[in-house]
């Protein structure tokens, strides 16, 4: 049966969440850009800027 998570572990389990997101969403937006860039797409180029905007997002959560 599973236990109930201290506040602690919640914490931690909800930073190390930011954290991976923050990290896959800045990959992401870099090879939208580039793929953006390197293709004409502006659509691609906007939704880097939309992937950076998550970033921001978990940066706000992380900081709080």
């Amino acid at each position: 049966m599973p236990t109930k998570p201290t506040d602690g572990s919640l914490y931690q389990e909800v930073t190390r969440a930011a954290l991976l997101g923050l990290a896959i969403n800045l990959l992401l937006g870099a090879v939208k850009l580039a793929g953006g860039l390197v293709s004409g797409s502006i659509a691609l180029v906007s939704d880097a800027v939309n992937s950076w905007g998550d970033v921001l997002t978990s940066l706000i959560v992380i900081l709080g």
